[in-house]
Order: structure tokens, then sequence, then C-alpha cells
């Protein structure tokens, strides 16, 4: 714990990027969906499992949160 951690209210252990469903759009337009390459070790919460939960329906996981975003 810092200086920060110890005055905040709220503490989301993030993911490690190889732990986590994703996607990205590169400069050029080409669309990647990012597949989990490990099992998630300490339970830490992806930037799209953060975002879904502020939104309408908290209970989407971040797979579910990309496959709908993509699905034709």
């Amino acid at each position: 714990m810092n200086e920060t951690g110890q005055v905040a209210d709220w503490h989301v252990p993030q993911a490690h990027y190889l732990e986590s469903w994703s996607d990205a759009v590169a400069y050029a337009g080409t669309v990647s969906v990012v597949q989990p390459l490990i099992d998630p070790l300490y339970g830490g919460k992806s930037a799209h499992d953060l975002v879904q939960a502020l939104l309408d329906e908290p209970g989407l996981s971040a797979y579910e949160t990309v496959r709908t975003t993509w699905k034709p």
C-alpha cells in the first residue's frame, strides 16, 4: 500500500492481459479478438469487466461482452 492506496475507497485488482478476453482495432482497421492464454490467477478484473459493471448489465462477462460486440 502506498499513499494513494491508503486514502482510496476502492481497490480493484487488474487482470493481466494474458488472463482476459479483449478486442482491438488496428490503425488500418483490422479487428482482432484477444483470447486469454492462461487461466486467471488471482481473480483480477479486466477493463471490460470494470466498464461492464458500470453499464446496464453488470453480470455479463468479458467473453460475452466481446462476443456480443463482434457478432455478425
